[in-house]
Formats: C-alpha cells, sequence, structure tokens
C-alpha cells in the first residue's frame, strides 16, 4: 500500500479530533458520554492535545484548571487504530534484532538513495527481513509491549464510529487484552501472519486471537527512505506498533461508559 507523505491524512486526523472537542465541550454531551459522572464535576473543560509526543489527544481539565484526566481518540472507519507507535525499538526488542533493522536501512539509503528503480527490490528485502524479526520476538517480548501500551495510555478512550454515527466512551481498563491479561503471567503470548499481511503478526494469548496485532514497518514508506517519493518527507525509519483491528467485535460486545449519536454533519 503506498504511502500518503503530504501530511494530508494527519491534518484530516487532528480537524477530527478538534471536532470531538467542541462537541465534548457542551455540558448536555460530555454528560452523555459519562465525564460528569465520572468527575462529579458539571464544569469540566475539554482541550485538544494531540501531535507525536503525546498519548492523549484530549486533556480533561476541571474548574481549578488542573488536568484531572486524558481521553484517547480512535476513529473508526474500517482497519485498525493504534495503540502504541514508536521509533524506540531498543526498549522492546533484543540488541540484535535492532541492530540489524537499523544497519539494513542506513545501508539501503547509503547505496540507493535517489534511484526509484530500486523501490521494488528495497520493498521485497524488507519484507524478508521483518519476517526474521518476527520469528525471533518472544511471549515476553509481546507481554512488555502489551504492558507498556496500557499503561502509558489516559484513562479513557473515544471511539468515533463513522458507521453508525456514534462517540462511545470507554475506560481503558474495559480492554481486557490490555488491561489484564499481560499481568498473567501464566499466560503465553505468540505471533501469526495474518492473510496476505506482510508487516504485521496478529497477537495470540493461549492460542486465542487478541484482536490486537503488531506491526514492523518504515514511517514515511521505501519512497521516503530512498528519497524518491516527491512528497514532504525524504526519509524514513523503524516504527514499532501495537494496532487494534478488534474494534468491531469490541464495540459489539461492550457496554460503553458513555455514549452520543450525532447528526452526519457534525
Amino acid at each position: 500500500m503506498p504511502y500518503n507523505t503530504t501530511g494530508q491524512s494527519h491534518a484530516e486526523g487532528v480537524q477530527n479530533e478538534m471536532d470531538i472537542v467542541r462537541l465534548l465541550n457542551i455540558s448536555s454531551i460530555m454528560n452523555l458520554l459519562g465525564f460528569v459522572r465520572h468527575y462529579d464535576e458539571e464544569t469540566l473543560k475539554f482541550i485538544h492535545r494531540g501531535g507525536t509526543q503525546a498519548v492523549e489527544d484530549v486533556q480533561i481539565v476541571n474548574h481549578e484548571s488542573k488536568v484531572v484526566g486524558g481521553i484517547s481518540v480512535k476513529q473508526h472507519k474500517n482497519g485498525t487504530c493504534d495503540f502504541m507507535n514508536t521509533s524506540r525499538l531498543e526498549n522492546f526488542l533484543p540488541a540484535s534484532v535492532v541492530t540489524l533493522l537499523r544497519e539494513t536501512i542506513a545501508e539501503i539509503r547509503a547505496n540507493h538513495r535517489g534511484d526509484a528503480t530500486q523501490v521494488d527490490r528495497v520493498r521485497k528485502l524488507l519484507k524478508d527481513i521483518t519476517n526474521t524479526v518476527f520469528q525471533s520476538i518472544n511471549s515476553n517480548n509481546i507481554r512488555d509491549l502489551l504492558k507498556v501500551s496500557n499503561e502509558r495510555n489516559p484513562e479513557f478512550f473515544l471511539i468515533k464510529d463513522f458507521a453508525n454515527h456514534r462517540l462511545l466512551n470507554y475506560k481503558h481498563s474495559q480492554l481486557t487484552e490490555l488491561a489484564e491479561s499481560p499481568y498473567n503471567d501464566e499466560n503465553t503470548y505468540s505471533l501469526v501472519a495474518p492473510r496476505g499481511a506482510t508487516g504485521s503478526r496478529r497477537i495470540l494469548c493461549n492460542g486465542q486471537d487478541t484482536g490486537l496485532r503488531l506491526r514492523i514497518a518504515l514511517n514515511n514508506g521505501v519512497k521516503a527512505l530512498l528519497d524518491v517519493g516527491g512528497g514532504c518527507n525524504n526519509n524514513s525509519s523503524w516504527t514499532l506498533k501495537v494496532q487494534w483491528d478488534g474494534i468491531d467485535d469490541f464495540i459489539e460486545s461492550t457496554q460503553p461508559y458513555g455514549e452520543y449519536s450525532y447528526e452526519s454533519s457534525e
């Protein structure tokens, strides 16, 4: 799949978050979503934060101007949402694996920068490399990733369900695949390749699909790595992602903490 390197997707995501913040600051909507009940306060303010360094997309501020909580916004049209997206591979993968990944792209960039004829060849090479890397990731590596994904996220996550025009508010503790399962030392994790996927693996717990997947990929794609894409990015580096593709099953089986139905124009 080609990468959009124009920044359009990010801009659209930020605008959606700002639209959600506008709705949250309407007292009747914050009440329906359960925030008034949770904080026992009707004068809460919701402030858009976002940015690549922030985990929460929205800060919750009380009447004393104190930040009392945060919200991660999951914009669900189709596909996956991220719970973790990091370039700090050394915190989670064996040192030999990190060295292999980084030396590979450094060598590619040094030898083939500006050569558009190498795009397909490099894609195949990186596919082979990531397949090797996934085989080196063990149960404890996966468990640590899931624990960090859980602990770094704010208390609430808000799903914008585009298909049904709903905002669904949940506590992160309701997603037991992150909040409970990794803390049970008797659980064993493994990876399995989804059909047709090359850069990701489904995460299994005791052989059962968790609805989560692990992805290792370049943040801006191969063309940016080779500086032949013509977009605003002229480099690319490895990222490690914990993604969620079990969103629809979760929505169907889990009662939200609060819910608001909006008009399609909102």
